[in-house]
């Protein structure tokens, strides 16, 4: 394995740009391991509702991201607890929940959400 890590050209766009659209972040959920039983429960119904009436509303889906990111950040917040995780000031973890967050704000607000200039944390990678 080499010292520098390298992310693949699909690795790339799946993080950098599909992580922020909020009909990938759905999409993804059923494939997602989650470790909540009720809002696995929820992912199930809503792949049921999916198959049988082809799509899910922009409120469901967006209702199911919101809680994504809700799961993800308990489970960092929990990660954060062990040594190896509490001293990194940054992880991907980090930067896909703001992702996450970014989407449910922009797509539940009329008003457009203004990310920060600032360097992406994949161009330091």
């Amino acid at each position: 394995m080499s010292p520098d890590p390298k992310v693949t050209a699909s690795g790339f766009i799946h993080m950098r740009i599909l992580s922020e659209r909020l009909e990938y972040l759905s999409s993804v959920l059923p494939t997602t391991a989650i470790n909540d039983a009720r809002f696995s429960d929820r992912i199930f119904d809503a792949m049921k509702t999916e198959n049988s009436a082809g799509r899910l509303s922009l409120s469901r889906s967006l209702a199911l991201t919101k809680q994504l990111g809700e799961h993800l950040s308990a489970q960092r917040k929990e990660l954060r607890k062990h040594d190896g995780y509490a001293a990194m000031a940054k992880t991907g973890a980090d930067y896909i929940i703001g992702h996450i967050e970014s989407s449910v704000k922009r797509v539940s607000s009329d008003v457009p959400v203004n990310r920060p200039h600032q360097p992406d944390l994949l161009d330091t990678i």
